[in-house]
């Protein structure tokens, strides 16, 4: 696993919550395990989770991820409806039966990781996604970070 002084995911986080320190709505929680938790949000349990110690397929994530997220709502870990997951490089959002996930993009142009491990470019992209109380992904909104 990544030190935590070596991480860009970490260096992202701090900076994030130095620039919204004067927003009374929003909080970031740069605490604990950063690279796995779940919050809370409008009642709602979300996995927070980098991805990592997930193993392609094949060279494809996406049966990995669904079985690892079946095999998490079985365990004592915090009851979760969403997930919000990276590492991929990946834009995109599905259901596994009860849960909603939510890949995250690269944050990086011309991802040599992505075109070498998994095969395909990336662009530079996330999510803005509504929560209110009867569910997460309300809305979601796909940004264009480039």
């Amino acid at each position: 696993m990544t030190h935590e002084a070596a991480s860009w995911d970490i260096v992202t986080y701090r900076y994030l919550k130095l620039k919204v320190v004067d927003l009374k709505n929003v909080s970031v929680n740069v605490s604990g395990d950063m690279f796995m938790k779940v919050v809370k949000v409008r009642g709602h349990g979300i996995l927070m989770y980098l991805g990592h110690n997930i193993k392609m397929v094949s060279g494809v994530p996406w049966n990995a991820i669904g079985m690892r997220l079946m095999r998490w709502g079985n365990t004592s870990m915090p009851k979760f409806t969403a997930a919000v997951m990276g590492h991929f490089h990946t834009l995109g959002h599905w259901r596994l039966n009860n849960v909603k996930l939510f890949s995250t993009g690269a944050f990086v142009s011309d991802d040599k990781w992505a075109l070498e491990v998994i095969g395909w470019d990336s662009k530079p992209a996330s999510w803005l996604i509504g929560v209110n109380e009867r569910e997460v992904g309300s809305w979601m909104k796909a940004i264009q970070l480039s």
